[in-house]
């Protein structure tokens, strides 16, 4: 590695890289863990239906969009960047040192109260179900998931394709009783559109967004999955499509039944299933949640550390962080796993419990559009940089690059627009949380610098 000092000292290759145990199924259910399906349709569910009510399907579909075309631009850049990182090495390669660190800065903050964000969603559930309270629910979330994380990334995904084939095959056939409760008599989402204004639509979008986007889970452990290049990308557009699916179609069948059956429609909640499909399915979602509360944490501690790991490795961060035992990234996870406990524990404590998830969710929401800000800017230089060089050469390779340039000034105009509807729309408080971390970011950068007293240039690492 290289020993210069400053904000970042960049080593050439990759050789601090973890070695490569995924297969293209463990990621795919890594990724599809992140997303926390079930325990999201009633948590960031909520969400959405309390603020566009019976347009929710719209917003939910609107929020699966905005996470493809950022999964798009993750799919390109993942072909060209195959290390530990994930959005960290992206910008840090494509952009700038300064960049990157930002990113990688952005990327911690989002990741951690991600992940916290479940542990309060899954204690706020579990208190309506059965009356648990929510700090009892958040260390019984917290142990087995660190738990499992210390154990390494292998068993991390086996523990994820289980419970994720759980989580789908429940899912499923919960959408399916609910249609067959209507006798599949469907109602018209779009009659209800003039009810929601353009802020409000922003917001819901960003709490819709909220559960395909745990694919970002998955990039920061490229450098753990084989054949990173051709799985990573792929992955992400399949974990999109199929999470964004099932939660748009699942609030929609949620509606329509409560419509039919002349329920109170405007929030999900536990209480309506019990109600309504029957007290029999109580153990059956209590069993669900805790395993989804589980199963996010364990995936987006992973990426934490990962993250926290690369940037160590590169000195961005005390070196020290960047020890491994038996190739797990043992400092690291430790690092990350503070702020897990005494964000949720305290949050558990202090707050209602959805208020407290509602908080977070959109800090977190505000911080991913601006990690997925960085990734747009990433793919748009580094293809038009390949639009200047391949101009001469292969019309194939132009077209790629023009069409990378198009995806991701598109995915970059999409989510700038809903950070800007969502900001509008949201608490102040929330939004000046997020913005004072990024720059609190940029004063760390600033004050790193100092303390060295030198510019450090890009060495321009390997990128595979």
């Amino acid at each position: 590695m290289s020993k210069t000092k400053g904000l970042v000292s960049l080593a050439r290759g990759s050789v601090d890289d973890l070695p490569r145990r995924l297969s293209a199924k463990d990621a795919f259910f890594m990724a599809f863990g992140g997303q926390s399906p079930f325990l999201s349709l009633f948590t960031y569910g909520v969400a959405v239906i309390s603020v566009a009510r019976l347009f929710s399907p719209v917003a939910m579909v609107l929020g699966t969009v905005l996470v493809l075309f950022n999964g798009l631009v993750v799919y390109r850049l993942s072909t060209r960047f195959t290390m530990t990182g994930g959005y960290y090495a992206y910008a840090l390669h494509s952009l700038s040192q300064r960049f990157g660190f930002q990113t990688g800065w952005m990327y911690l903050f989002y990741s951690v109260l991600y992940g916290c964000a479940y542990v309060v969603g899954v204690s706020y559930v579990l208190n309506q179900l059965i009356g648990v309270p929510p700090v009892y629910t958040a260390i019984g979330v917290l142990l087995p998931a660190t738990f499992i994380v210390f154990k390494g990334v292998k068993i991390s995904s086996r523990f994820a394709v289980i419970a994720g084939s759980l989580e789908l095959a429940v899912i499923s056939a919960l959408i399916f009783a609910m249609l067959s409760i209507t006798h599949f008599h469907l109602y018209d989402p779009l009659r209800f559109g003039s009810q929601v204004t353009p802020g409000r639509l922003g917001l819901a979008v960003l709490f819709a967004s909220a559960i395909p986007t745990g694919f970002g889970s998955l990039t920061p452990v490229s450098g753990e999955v084989v054949n990173a290049r051709k799985v990573v990308g792929k992955t992400v557009l399949a974990v999109i499509s199929t999470g964004g699916l099932l939660a748009s179609v699942f609030i929609y069948s949620f509606l329509n039944a409560g419509l039919h059956m002349s329920s109170p429609s405007d929030l999900l909640s536990v209480g309506w299933f019990t109600q309504n499909i029957g007290g029999a399915l109580a153990p059956v979602l209590l069993v669900a949640f805790l395993n989804d509360g589980v199963l996010a944490v364990t995936a987006f501690m992973t990426a934490s550390s990962r993250t926290l790991f690369k940037m160590a490795s590169d000195n961005a961060f005390p070196h020290g962080l960047a020890g491994t035992r038996a190739g797990h990234p043992i400092k690291a996870i430790t690092a990350v796993a503070i702020p897990y406990f005494l964000v949720s524990v305290i949050l558990s404590v202090t707050l209602p419990a959805f208020d407290a998830f509602v908080a977070l969710g959109v800090i977190t929401g505000i911080s991913s559009l601006l990690i997925h800000l960085a990734a747009n800017a990433s793919l748009i230089r580094l293809s038009l940089g390949s639009v200047r060089s391949s101009a001469t050469f292969y019309v194939r390779s132009l077209s790629r690059s023009i069409g990378e340039s198009v995806v991701g000034i598109a995915a970059a105009a999409i989510s700038l627009t809903d950070l800007i509807y969502s900001i509008g729309s949201a608490a102040p408080i929330y939004v000046y949380v997020a913005f004072a971390w990024l720059i609190a970011g940029y004063l760390y950068g600033d004050i790193k610098e100092i303390l060295f007293n030198e510019n450090v240039e890009y060495e321009g690492g390997a990128v595979g």
